[in-house]
């Protein structure tokens, strides 16, 4: 996962949303990831998912598996597919 002009790398999408700063752009590789989310920061956080391995071009996807709970802030997904 990238975020913002400053590329830094997390394991999940949740440590990424917990590290990225109010405003942040959070770019995640194609795939699926098997986690659950809990979005609980009052901050305004852009993800994008589908990115290549160089987080340069959408190539698809990313598809979260698991629920996602929004209770504070605002999360724009794109290139997202949210499954349970």
């Amino acid at each position: 996962m990238s975020e913002g002009s400053i590329l830094t790398y997390d394991s999940t999408i949740q440590s990424a949303y917990e590290n990225a700063g109010d405003g942040s752009t959070i770019k995640v590789h194609t795939g699926t990831f098997t986690e659950e989310l809990t979005l609980d920061i009052n901050k305004s956080i852009i993800l994008k998912g589908g990115y290549d391995e160089d987080f340069s071009t959408v190539v698809g996807d990313t598809i979260v598996v698991g629920d996602v709970t929004v209770n504070d802030g605002e999360m724009t997904f794109e290139n997202f597919i949210l499954e349970q």
